[in-house]
């Protein structure tokens, strides 16, 4: 079990008993990544969490993942969701460093109420303590480009660059 307290933000492991304040901060949350970016974010594509649980995806993630809660006093504040990476731009074999065990931030939500109060931090410095206790050598994520509050966070918690991943819509008449 993962515990950790900053000034009044307690870190734990997800409990069961913590699914509905999951569901409805990922929902909100998502809502508000369509509003940043709703082209890439149309309603049909932003998820719907409930579904997610319905499946068994986030308890799934649990079990071979880390998925911890922030709890500020009584009150859900917010979650991360991290482990072994599943992307395609991390190192390939033809790049000079040796292959090495890499963690991923899936997931990091935290309530509007408790956003640019430390949360986020807490929750990503207890996921990369116990990614490295795990063995990883250093953990990626992905944001929104328009989401400069989590651009800011991941700046500040030492995240930098290092591929850019750009799109381009596509028209079929192309």
């Amino acid at each position: 079990m993962v515990g950790r307290s900053t000034a009044k933000i307690q870190i734990r492991d997800y409990r069961e008993t913590d699914r509905s304040f999951v569901v409805s901060l990922s929902d909100e949350t998502h809502h508000e990544l369509r509003g940043m970016d709703p082209d890439r974010f149309p309603p049909a594509v932003v998820r719907d969490s409930s579904n997610w649980f319905e499946r068994g995806l986030y308890e799934s993630w649990a079990r071979r993942s880390l998925f911890l809660l922030a709890q500020v006093g009584d009150e859900p504040a917010g979650f991360i969701l991290a482990g072994p990476t599943n992307d395609s731009w991390t190192p390939t074999p033809d790049e000079p460093r040796p292959p090495q065990k890499i963690g991923e931030v899936y997931e990091l939500h935290v309530a509007k109420a408790h956003r640019r109060k430390g949360v986020g931090s807490a929750l990503l410095d207890a996921s990369e303590r116990e990614l490295a206790r795990q063995g990883f050598a250093y953990v990626t994520l992905v944001h929104l480009a328009q989401n400069s509050v989590a651009a800011q966070l991941y700046a500040a918690s030492g995240y930098r660059p290092r591929w850019v991943v750009q799109e381009k819509t596509l028209s079929p008449t192309l």
